[in-house]
């Protein structure tokens, strides 16, 4: 399969720096290809990664951020590979659950980088970063994210995001309090829930979907997105000459709405190989991929609800804004309270120093989720625990133990000789 890919990124016509960073990594020796024009990449089994990360946190700290977090995922901790298990989901490739995994590891290391950055040096409090990473192989694509940069695929015309958000305003349409034309005006648009970098750990969403000849990608930041209605992007994407002429179009279309933020653009096109031609059975639908991990129950119903009013009646139209407004205005400070104390609670907790005994090689899972942590040489690895009742976890869901972390006593967790 041949990769048609360029990129490009811009301050905005408001912004005094650019804190975006983006990158098209070979990861067979994790180089970093410069696209700023189109180019031609072969593709090969290793696969490429399309990155845009939008930094936050100050003009020279969010910069920082956003080129750690790239620099991590090029790194060679972005090639470690989890061992080869059996596959969820209906997914039958044990190789491409390997991916991901090993993608997933790279943004937990960034994470935790960027997060002892910014907690050594006080002028880099608070900084962090929004992360989109694209895994292509050879016909398939793999999606990591965290926070609101975004990725979309283009297929015979139908332009469908294949992440999600994880920002309030998207929260709050999944609950049934915004909806996608309300959420447009939406005063609190900017604040997301999760981010590299500003806590400790870090909820790290994949999905998959499987590729078509000619199927067209964008990996953008919301500088883009903020401005630009998915149609428009579907039409400038789907009608440009080329890949290279997209990413200009659609920089240039974000400035002329204003580009109160930096904008930054990777598109891509995917053509030969073994890619199937598209079909309308191939539809492209958004699916989170539970990976290792514990699916989450269904949100629980909100005690408020919004209702369309119609138009024609001016006085419940207004109390229908009343009853959004209010109902968000709680949402949001429901939600900013219990990070701040879920947080300050963490941040504070005594940390337990446990000792674990397995052979190297082998990926550490704290409650179903990938610490990033990989058992070391001589058979003792040490980590730190909050106290409560754990669950560690060694490569995969059969190999895991739960065990009761004193405050006031280390630990010690033996795993058996044999690999997971």
């Amino acid at each position: 399969m041949n990769l048609l890919v360029a990129g490009a990124t811009d301050v905005g016509l408001v912004r005094e720096h650019n804190e975006d960073n983006f990158a098209v990594i070979r990861r067979a020796h994790g180089a970093r290809q410069e696209v700023t024009e189109l180019q031609t990449l072969e593709m090969d089994e290793a696969g490429v990664l399309l990155v845009v990360c939008d930094g936050m946190g100050g003009a020279a700290a969010g910069e920082i951020a956003s080129a750690m977090a790239v620099e991590a995922l090029a790194s060679p901790a972005s090639s470690i590979e989890g061992p080869v298990v059996a596959t969820p989901d209906g997914l039958s490739d044990p190789g491409l659950c390997s991916f991901a995994r090993g993608l997933r590891a790279a943004a937990y290391l960034a994470n935790r980088q960027i997060f002892q950055a910014q907690q050594a040096d006080p002028n880099r409090a608070g900084m962090g970063t929004t992360m989109t990473a694209v895994g292509v192989l050879p016909d398939r694509l793999v999606m990591a994210q965290v926070g609101d940069s975004r990725a979309y695929l283009l297929r015979q015309g139908l332009l469908v995001q294949v992440t999600r958000d994880q920002s309030l305003v998207n929260q709050l349409i999944e609950l049934g309090q915004l909806t996608e034309a309300q959420a447009r005006d939406f005063e609190q648009s900017n604040v997301i829930l999760q981010a590299l970098g500003v806590q400790e750990e870090v909820e790290v969403q994949l999905s998959t979907v499987a590729l078509c000849e000619g199927d067209r990608v964008v990996v953008c930041s919301d500088g883009l997105t903020g401005v630009l209605t998915d149609e428009e992007i579907a039409h400038s994407l789907g009608h440009a000459p080329d890949v290279a002429s997209a990413c200009r179009d659609l920089i240039e279309l974000a400035k002329s709405g204003g580009a109160p933020d930096n904008v930054t653009v990777i598109a891509a096109q995917f053509t030969g190989g073994t890619l199937r031609a598209a079909s309308p059975e191939g539809r492209v639908v958004y699916e989170r991929w539970w990976l290792d991990e514990e699916r989450l129950p269904p949100a629980s119903p909100t005690q408020f609800e919004v209702t369309a009013k119609s138009p024609s009646i001016p006085e419940q139209s207004t109390v229908g804004r009343v009853e959004l407004l209010f109902s968000a205005m709680v949402m949001l400070i429901v939600a900013l309270a219990g990070i701040v104390i879920a947080t300050a609670l963490y941040r504070h907790a005594p940390r337990v120093e446990c000792t674990i005994l397995s052979p190297e090689g082998h990926p550490i899972h704290l409650n179903g989720r990938d610490t990033g942590v990989r058992t070391q040489s001589g058979g003792r690895t040490t980590v730190t625990l909050p106290p409560g009742r754990q669950r560690i976890g060694r490569g995969d869901a059969d190999d895991e133990q739960w065990i009761e972390v004193a405050a006031t006593k280390a630990c010690v967790i033996q795993f058996a000789e044999a690999g997971p």
